[in-house]
């Protein structure tokens, strides 16, 4: 099998910045699917009914989300770890809850990074807790107390970018994507 490019591309502009701005978690279901319309996800089926997403603001600079490549030159493979980093400052009872159902589940995410961009993550696997802190005071008067999660899946393709109809409206474009589907 030939694997065959069908496009350079230019140096572009440098008019991107990095980091996420918020994510939004729903519970995995094997057996997902997607519509892919020019190589953004436009449509999610198989979403199960009154399924939220729950949106988590960020604070600048304390999260991010990427696709390391793992390639197996032996054995003719390649995979895609898709990870999901955020911090969230200040401790409390209530977010230690929801951080440990966090940890103890599966999920799909959705990333909307600084330049407006939406992207699906842990569509095939689901994303899941593989290290972080439930916890943290820090140590001087300047370091942060709150909480670092750190969500991967093994993929066999890299996170999909969402196809917005709005990006100034992050709500909007996910749930656009399955009539089943809000988001909180």
């Amino acid at each position: 099998m030939a694997c065959l490019l069908s496009q350079g591309r230019d140096l572009g502009c440098r008019d991107q910045i990095g980091g996420i701005l918020r994510v939004a978690f729903m519970p995995w279901t094997q057996g997902l699917t997607v519509t892919l319309t020019s190589n953004e996800v436009s449509a999610l089926g198989n979403v199960p009914s009154l399924t939220t997403a729950y949106k988590y603001e960020l604070p600048r600079n304390t999260g991010f989300h990427d696709n390391a490549i793992t390639g197996s030159r032996e054995n003719g493979t390649v995979f895609f770890t898709q990870n999901v980093v955020i911090m969230l400052h200040a401790l409390s009872g209530a977010d230690r809850a929801e951080l440990v159902a966090l940890a103890q589940g599966r999920w799909v995410a959705f990333v909307e990074d600084s330049n407006g961009n939406i992207f699906v993550a842990g569509l095939e696997k689901g994303l899941e807790v593989q290290a972080g802190n439930l916890g943290a005071t820090g140590t001087a008067t300047g370091d942060m107390s709150g909480y670092t999660i750190e969500l991967t899946s093994e993929e066999s393709v890299p996170s999909y970018h969402v196809a917005t109809s709005d990006p100034t409206d992050f709500d909007t474009d996910v749930a656009a994507l399955s009539a089943n589907l809000s988001v909180s």
